[in-house]
C-alpha cells in the first residue's frame, strides 16, 4: 500500500501532461518497488537463480529502449532513496 507522501512524491516527479494509464502504471510500479524493498528488509530475497546464465536475455524485447531508460532512471532514484533511509 502506498502512503500519501509516496503518492505526492510520485506526482511531483511526473510531467505536466500524463495519461491516466501512465499514472496508474507509475503508481503500480512504485507500489511493487516498495513491496520488494520491504521483502528485502525482511530477508525475503533470492540471491541466486540456478540454471540461468544470462538473466537479461529472458527480458529482451519486453521494453522499448525509452521504457528501459525510464525504468533504469527510476531504479537509480529508488536506490538513492533507499540508501538515504538506511
Amino acid at each position: 500500500m502506498l502512503t500519501k507522501a509516496q503518492i505526492f512524491d510520485t506526482v511531483e516527479e511526473l510531467p505536466e501532461q500524463i495519461s491516466l494509464d501512465e499514472l496508474i502504471d507509475k503508481f503500480i510500479f512504485v507500489e511493487k518497488v516498495n513491496i520488494g524493498l520491504e521483502q528485502s528488509k525482511n530477508g525475503m530475497v533470492c540471491s541466486e537463480i540456478k540454471g540461468l546464465t544470462n538473466k537479461a536475455s529472458r527480458f529482451k524485447g519486453l521494453l522499448t529502449n525509452e521504457e528501459a531508460d525510464k525504468y533504469h532512471q527510476y531504479l537509480q532514484k529508488a536506490r538513492q532513496e533507499w540508501e538515504r533511509n538506511i
